[in-house]
C-alpha cells in the first residue's frame, strides 16, 4: 500500500512540475504571449525631427483573432547622446503552424524632443543603421561591425563577381 502511495505521489508531482514548465514557457495548451525584439534595418526622420519611422522584416499580416497574428510595437529610450529604438513583436505562445515568410513592415513613433544630433541605435542588437530625412538626405550612415570569423578554416571571402556599384551617399555604404 505504501509503495502504491509513493509511486502515485511521485507521478502527481511529476505531472505538476511538467504542467508548470509548460505554463511558464508558454508552450502547450497554456499559450501565453511571447515578446521578442526584432532588428530594424533603416529609419526615416520627419522634416521637423519629431517623429521617426523604422523599417523591419516581420511576420505576414493576419487579422488580430488569427493565431498567427503578431502585434508589433516600438519602444524608445531617449537620451541626450543617443536614441535607442527597439521593435518588439508580441505573439500568442500557443502551438500553431504559421508561414515563415518575412514581410517588409514599418512602425512610426513620436519623439519627446527632435532627433537633432543624437545617434540612432537598434535596441535589438546595438547596431547603428542608416537614417534618412523625408527628402532622402543621409542623416546617419550605418556603422558595420567586425566581419564574422565563423567561416570554416581555409574558406575564402573573396568573390569573382563584379564589384557593387558605387554608393550614392554614405547611407548606401
Amino acid at each position: 500500500m505504501r509503495r502504491w502511495a509513493f509511486v502515485s505521489g511521485g507521478i502527481a508531482v511529476g505531472v505538476v512540475v511538467a504542467m508548470s514548465l509548460l505554463a511558464f514557457t508558454g508552450a502547450g495548451p497554456f499559450g501565453g504571449d511571447r515578446v521578442e525584439s526584432v532588428p530594424w534595418t533603416s529609419a526615416i526622420v520627419s522634416e521637423d525631427g519629431q517623429s521617426i519611422t523604422v523599417a523591419f522584416v516581420g511576420a505576414e499580416e493576419f487579422p488580430e483573432d488569427d493565431p498567427c497574428h503578431v502585434d508589433y510595437s516600438i519602444r524608445l529610450s531617449e537620451g541626450t547622446e543617443e536614441l535607442r529604438i527597439t521593435v518588439e513583436g508580441r505573439e500568442d505562445g500557443g502551438s500553431k503552424a504559421c508561414t515563415a515568410a518575412g514581410m517588409f513592415r514599418s512602425l512610426s513613433a513620436d519623439l519627446s524632443s527632435p532627433l537633432a544630433e543624437r545617434q540612432l541605435v537598434d535596441g535589438h542588437d546595438g547596431r547603428i543603421n542608416p537614417v534618412r530625412s523625408v527628402d532622402g538626405r543621409c542623416l546617419q550612415p550605418p556603422v558595420r561591425g567586425p566581419v564574422s570569423s565563423d567561416s570554416p578554416r581555409g574558406a575564402s571571402s573573396t568573390s569573382t563577381l563584379a564589384p557593387p556599384p558605387p554608393p550614392i551617399d554614405a547611407c548606401d555604404t
